[in-house]
């Protein structure tokens, strides 16, 4: 189980460099000066870099895998933003295509279709916030929210306006 959860977050983390080396690659070309792609590309490398570090702290105790995925997800979000920008913008390595290519949108169904049932499996798996108590006497007539006290009245119920 370690195992693969290691070699998941390095695959991960290998097609996130993969990919930023290819964003330097076509939104950077040579002869021009592109700061603001640069910005974009450097700072989403940063971003990437906290994201590991802050994971990998003792107070956090967290899992490399999810900072490994949201770091894909951030460079796939940079490189969305950086295609979006004029087709006729110099820096824009795209120029070519007039239109959103195949790959482009099947990348993106598969980065959201992913990420919403991972969401879901978490949301599924926690007991704690949306499931009521297990058993009837582990809190029984204590509601999930509790109600404002100007909404109630000496017996508990909700006043009637």
């Amino acid at each position: 189980m370690y195992i693969t959860l290691l070699v998941s977050s390095l695959v991960c983390y290998v097609a996130t460099f993969v990919f930023s080396g290819l964003l330097f690659h076509f939104f950077i070309p040579s002869g021009h000066e592109c700061g603001f792609n640069t910005f974009f590309i450097v700072m989403t490398l940063i971003f990437i870099f906290v994201f590991a570090v802050v994971t990998l702290h003792p107070l956090v105790n967290g899992s490399i895998f999810p900072a490994s995925v949201l770091s894909l997800y951030c460079t796939y979000l940079c490189y969305s933003a950086l295609a979006s920008e004029p087709r006729d913008y110099e820096c824009n390595g795209l120029h070519h295509s007039k239109a959103v290519s195949t790959g482009t949108l099947k990348v993106g169904l598969l980065t959201t279709v992913l990420s919403v049932v991972y969401s879901a499996i978490r949301a599924g798996s926690s007991t704690t916030l949306l499931s009521p108590p297990s058993s009837p006497r582990a809190g029984a007539g204590k509601p999930l929210l509790p109600m404002d006290k100007a909404d109630q009245d000496s017996g508990g119920r909700k006043r009637e306006s």
